[in-house]
């Protein structure tokens, strides 16, 4: 069968949410099972035409909440002009509300983990047999969503997404090595599943609980298969490889001394001062840190399991090793005031962050927290495209949603020009000179958004 699968989502840069474009790995990974299984299958970053579209028996989307407009716009055009084509819905947003099948333009929603699944739908459909006994999938039926059942997880060591460079290659201005105008960014994972149950993840929704890990043989392989040159910057989208130290230990020694450019998301409770040793041996220079907030109430709230002053002196060995640190934070949850927002975030100049990406705390569909949240009686924004992180989408009890941008606009704004900011970048420049221009580069960006 002729499949396209597509990731409708917007190339988007803001300095005030998030520098990096969405890395769709779901999808791709999805792609190329359905490819080994013998298809002929096209991956799509952004909207394709409707022309080029209605040249495929199957249309695959795969979409986060802010994407969901655009997708159904697409899903409803192509059913308007070929009711027969079959459309399958997958990703966190279905994943998270499976009663989204009922729209009259989706046939199926795959639930979580895609491929096996995916595989099995589409030959079921090639052969004109039943698909509703392919387990993972969800379907519309009297009016309700019927779900068939939850597979069993895969194996990650051995599985592929398909590599398509106008899908990939996005050369965005966040700090990694080499700098923007070199560089090519390549993401991959370690591990799927995760423990940690934050409230405001949908990891468990898409992987599940228990984490299963690649063999530190197969990374290794893989960035082999997909290296090129300098230009590389392999990503680790991830950071659950480090929560076993041996096998994390093992996937790190494997990449020292072989001259790449690797970059991942990190836990400040997970790694320590000889993890970092040995992820700077490797060829690391940018650590995304989940971090989410420097005040220990939210912490605690959120269950995070970490303190302001672990998550300093984490940071702290970082910048001392020569590494770019990028923590993640957030504000808006609920039992925040814009008075306690804005003292922790006046903290965030001291501590030792080169870029900071400020997230508005989002419940997306089947997190705890949306459960949380509708349990109490919140309402949420029907306008599904503000679900990017970058606007308040529930009725927070005392900040509006005009002021929450406001201050997270504000927040960014006063980080960037803070003289403590500047000076941390001129020192890390003069203490690793082989990082110079990448921080020139990301400094000008930074200074022509403000």
């Amino acid at each position: 069968m002729k499949v396209a699968a597509i990731f409708p989502g917007e190339v988007k840069q803001d300095i005030q949410i998030d520098l990096s474009t969405e890395q769709a790995l779901g999808i791709a990974y999805v792609a190329q099972a359905a490819k080994n299984a013998g298809h002929d299958v096209k991956l799509f970053y952004g909207r394709p035409s409707l022309e080029l579209l209605l040249g495929f028996d199957v249309i695959a989307v795969s979409s986060m909440t802010k994407d969901i407009p655009c997708a159904l716009q697409v899903s409803r055009e192509i059913k308007k002009s070929s009711p027969n084509k079959k459309i399958i819905f997958g990703g966190p947003h279905i994943s998270g509300d499976p009663d989204f099948v009922l729209d009259s333009s989706i046939d199926y929603g795959v639930i979580g983990e895609g491929e096996q699944t995916f595989v099995e739908l589409l030959a079921a459909l090639e052969q004109d047999k039943n698909p509703n006994n392919v387990k993972g999938i969800v379907y519309s039926k009297g009016g309700k969503a019927v779900f068939t059942g939850t597979r069993e997880r895969l194996d990650p060591t051995g599985l592929r997404p398909m590599r398509v460079d106008d899908f990939y290659g996005i050369y965005d201005a966040s700090l990694y090595y080499p700098e923007p105008s070199k560089r090519r960014f390549i993401p991959l994972i370690g591990s799927r599943g995760c423990t940690k149950g934050c409230e405001f993840c949908d990891s468990e929704i898409m992987w599940g609980r228990k984490i299963r890990y690649r063999t530190s043989e197969d990374i290794e392989k893989e960035i082999k298969e997909l290296y090129k040159d300098g230009r590389d910057v392999f990503f680790f989208d991830d950071e659950n490889q480090f929560l076993n130290r041996q096998t994390a230990k093992e996937t790190i020694k494997n990449l020292i001394g072989k001259g790449y450019n690797l970059a991942g998301v990190g836990d400040v409770r997970l790694i320590d001062p000889e993890i970092l040793g040995l992820l700077k041996q490797a060829g690391w220079t940018t650590i995304l840190w989940g971090v989410e907030s420097l005040d220990l109430n939210v912490l605690n709230a959120e269950k995070k399991g970490s303190t302001p002053d672990r998550i300093y002196s984490v940071l702290k060995e970082s910048e001392r090793l020569g590494i770019f640190n990028q923590p993640m934070a957030m504000i808006g949850f609920e039992h925040e005031t814009e008075a306690s927002i804005l003292d922790n975030s006046h903290r965030l100049i001291e501590y030792p962050m080169h870029q900071l990406r400020l997230a508005i705390a989002t419940p997306f569909f089947g997190t705890r927290f949306h459960k949380r949240l509708k349990e109490q009686g919140h309402s949420f924004d029907p306008d599904l495209s503000k679900w990017d992180t970058g606007h308040l989408v529930y009725d927070h009890p005392t900040i509006t949603p005009e002021r929450m941008i406001e201050l997270q606009h504000q927040i960014v704004t006063d980080f960037y020009k803070s003289p403590q900011w500047d000076r941390r970048m001129h020192d890390m420049a003069r203490n690793n000179p082989r990082l110079g221009q990448a921080i020139d580069e990301f400094r000008e960006y930074i200074h022509s958004r403000l």
